[in-house]
């Protein structure tokens, strides 16, 4: 920490500051000031002290407030910090350079802000142009922008942190373990006694191999750098399209009428485990029910695609059932289609692949009287599918509860997530209950 001298008594008369570098051997107050000033490289306080140190009468006396005006400019105002050294293998340095990001800092970003209000303002505006007269706007600007900042910063917070094993962590390892090797590849040359004539043209070749590794090592560190920069630009321009791709949904309308799956209790059919039906399940996938095994033949049939499906933990108590939830059955699971369908560069399948795919599902569905619905956060397949089949099969996979958002696009884990129910299993569970509200029976 810089310490700074006494401030000069009133009646003291400061010295003649005749130049920019005062002599070190003196020890007077102003050339602490001096000192501080040219460390600052402000030439205008420079210049003030200049006069006011050679003409203090004309300032009317108050030398002390304009010194402490000095002091409290270069507090607003540090100087520059020279840039620090490159040291091989040093681990705060690499930490710098691939730095933790909090994604609540990149939300307020201006362009971050300008472009999600622009979002939020248009979502507001289509559902104005839409609404009845005397009818409420519930998707306002500000509604939207508040819905979503929390979902922005868990979404990214996951893509970044959580999934896949946290990218920062992995970069961070990569370049340091790339930059180890780099270090063995310039080994130090031992030296020779400082008397001998070899020694001056050893001290150069050091001199040499030290230059030439830090500019790899800066080399390294750049690319590394530009990979963690990339990785946290493309989370921060996927959320965007993510919710530019939900306000659609939320505000368009479809010609499609509401459909509803639910899961059933597992006594209906019990599980099956996916490693006997390595041809329809994915594996390490948790058990599903044997009308998953059922339906995906179908699916496989009707698509010409090899889907598997894929299911984890409670998957099925994250979506609509019937009974106890600690009965439900094996009805939701996933199914990723990267390798059967080309991946578009705006992070979503090809549109007209999946929409072909999504067709097959249903006529999967009627073959085998399994209803289906999915989520998917492609706007454009939903609403195609949807009026092409009368009945809103697709729906859009939002963050619920301020969670972190995903089905697509890239890099937010794109899948497509299904719930199917056999109709007539359903039907027998429902005799004599109640029907919840557009079951698809």
């Amino acid at each position: 920490m810089r310490t700074f001298a006494p401030k000069p008594k009133a009646n003291q008369p400061i010295p003649s500051a005749k130049s920019p570098v005062p002599d070190q051997d003196q020890n007077s107050e102003a050339n602490s000031i001096l000192d501080l000033q040219r460390n600052i490289g402000n030439q205008a306080v420079q210049r003030m002290l200049r006069i006011n140190a050679v003409e203090p009468d004309k300032q009317g006396g108050k030398t002390d407030d304009f010194l402490e005006e000095v002091l409290r400019e270069a507090i607003r105002n540090p100087p520059p910090r020279t840039p620090e050294p490159t040291i091989p293998n040093d681990l705060i340095q690499q930490a710098h350079t691939i730095p933790q990001i909090d994604p609540e800092d990149l939300w307020f970003l201006p362009h971050v802000q300008e472009r999600m209000k622009a979002v939020a303002a248009d979502t507001e505006a289509r559902e104005r142009a839409a609404v009845m007269p005397g009818g409420v706007v519930t998707h306002t600007a500000d509604n939207m922008m508040d819905y979503w900042e929390q979902r922005f910063v868990n979404s990214v917070g996951h893509i970044l942190y959580e999934r896949r094993g946290d990218m920062r962590a992995k970069l961070l390892k990569e370049l340091r373990k790339k930059e180890e090797k780099l270090v063995e590849s310039f080994p130090a040359v031992p030296p020779t006694s400082s008397r001998s004539p070899e020694s001056a043209e050893q001290q150069f070749s050091e001199q040499l191999r030290v230059s030439n590794l830090r500019e790899q090592v800066d080399a390294l560190r750049k690319t590394y750098k530009d990979k963690w920069q990339q990785e946290v630009d493309r989370a921060v321009e996927q959320y965007i399209a993510l919710a530019n791709n939900e306000a659609q949904y939320l505000t368009e309308s479809q010609a499609a009428k509401p459909v509803s799956v639910y899961g059933l209790p597992e006594f209906l059919e019990g599980t099956v485990e996916a490693t006997a039906h390595p041809e329809t399940v994915g594996k390490g996938s948790e058990p599903v029910s044997p009308s998953v095994v059922r339906f995906m033949k179908a699916v496989q049939k009707e698509s010409g695609l090899k889907a598997l499906a894929d299911n984890y933990p409670e998957h099925e108590t994250h979506n609509p059932y019937l009974g106890n939830k600690d009965e439900v059955g094996k009805y939701s699971f996933d199914v990723d289609l990267s390798g059967l369908i080309k991946v578009n560069p705006d992070g979503f399948y090809d549109r007209k692949a999946l929409i072909e795919f999504f067709m097959a599902v249903n006529r999967a569905s009627e073959s085998t009287g399994i209803a289906w619905f999915a989520l998917y956060n492609d706007f454009e397949v939903i609403k195609t599918v949807n009026e092409t089949l009368g009945k809103r099969r697709i729906g859009f996979a939002g963050g619920g509860r301020g969670g972190s958002t995903h089905h697509g696009p890239r890099p937010y884990v794109l899948h497509i997530h299904f719930n199917i129910m056999p109709r007539m299993l359903a039907a027998v569970y429902l005799l004599g209950k109640r029907r919840p509200p557009n079951i698809d029976l």
